[in-house]
């Protein structure tokens, strides 16, 4: 009964009372707890930790079909929108700032691809391939000032930095390219 107020307050978008609710069960090894966990990361926009959680959902309930169909949408979801982009406008040259796992940036059809981050945690070939470790702050001062990329995908958790990352991603973004926000959450409307 409680899972099930837990998804009506998820579907209402009650997304910080439902999220104090499962803290208080703290169930981390019940699928349908990881499940809704996962639902109320999605909903404050923290893609790859809702991810996770649903991940761990279908590994400890293998044969719940809700649980596995979820995660294979999500999978999908956000390098088909990206590569949306890429194919319909004709880009070529795409950064990702903040590389997670490396699944991302390994689905992006682009001719030229690249990502920051000073701490990846991807597979060894997928860092020698893309990735520049470092921060984004210091990648913008190390690149070369006439680089320009058509999508900026920005992968943060914090407004402050997510501020800084569109504000110098600007300075590189072709004349009719875009910058796509993922894992931002912010917690006072001003924002």
């Amino acid at each position: 009964a409680l899972f099930k107020e837990i998804r009506s307050l998820i579907d209402n978008n009650s997304i910080s009372l439902a999220e104090s609710k499962l803290n208080l069960l703290d169930l981390k090894e019940s699928a349908e707890w990881n499940y809704l966990k996962g639902f109320v990361y999605f909903k404050k926009g923290w893609f790859d930790n809702g991810i996770q959680h649903i991940i761990t959902a279908t590994e400890i309930d293998p044969e719940n079909g809700e649980y596995s169909k979820t995660l294979e949408i999500l999978k999908l979801r956000a390098s088909d929108i990206i590569n949306y982009y890429i194919k319909s406008r004709n880009y070529t040259h795409y950064l990702e700032i903040g590389v997670e796992n490396g699944q991302l940036i390994k689905n992006v059809i682009c001719k030229n691809k690249i990502a920051v981050d000073p701490n990846p945690k991807c597979p060894k070939d997928i860092i020698d391939k893309y990735v520049v470790k470092t921060t984004s702050d210091e990648f913008f001062t190390i690149i070369d000032k006439n680089s320009k990329f058509d999508i900026i995908f920005i992968n943060d958790h914090h407004y402050s930095q997510v501020a800084k990352d569109i504000h110098n991603a600007l300075n590189y973004l072709s004349d009719n390219g875009i910058i796509l926000l993922h894992n931002m959450y912010c917690e006072k409307e001003s924002y």
